[in-house]
């Protein structure tokens, strides 16, 4: 009976350790969760495409680098196409060294990286500079149907989605 108690003691102490790590600021995982979390409160079906856009391309190096960097904020666009849902999204942290583009279809995704200053586009700087009071939920100033633009922090997570649908 003794020996059972202890090995129920080891499990549930192997539990909690193995749990701690999913609760760590730092861990990549962690922001990629509080992220899907953050946006599924504003669209939960778009939401999940993006999550699975983002696991996919965290199984490549340079966007698992990119995360794992030392950074103070991570700005990312996220757009969704109306009629398959496939993604293209960029991402870059405050370091603005290297800026990892990343699109997802249905059964292939491509990452690729390319150096901050040779990126140009022009949401760029209004993804840097995004204030919510100048925007309205209504229209997608981004330029596709569907878009999320995320501000995260290791205070905080901002994000925001916008569309064109008439609701």
């Amino acid at each position: 009976m003794n020996k059972f108690i202890m090995g129920i003691i080891v499990i549930i102490i192997f539990l909690l350790l193995s749990c701690s790590s999913l609760k760590t600021i730092k861990g990549s995982r962690n922001i990629l969760e509080r992220l899907f979390l953050e946006q599924e409160k504003l669209s939960p079906m778009v939401a999940i495409n993006f999550d699975y856009s983002r696991r996919m391309a965290n199984k490549t190096m340079d966007f698992k680098l990119l995360l794992q960097n030392d950074f103070d904020t991570l700005w990312l666009i996220e757009r969704a196409d109306e009629v398959d849902m496939s993604t293209s999204s960029v991402a870059w942290t405050s370091d603005r060294d290297v800026v990892v583009l990343f699109e997802v279809s249905f059964d292939d995704y491509t990452v690729k990286k390319v150096g901050y200053k040779s990126f140009e586009d022009p949401l760029k700087s209004t993804t840097e500079k995004f204030d919510t009071v100048f925007t309205n939920t209504n229209e997608s100033p981004l330029g596709a149907k569907r878009v999320f633009i995320s501000e995260i922090s290791k205070q905080m997570i901002r994000t925001f989605y916008f569309t064109d649908r008439w609701c």
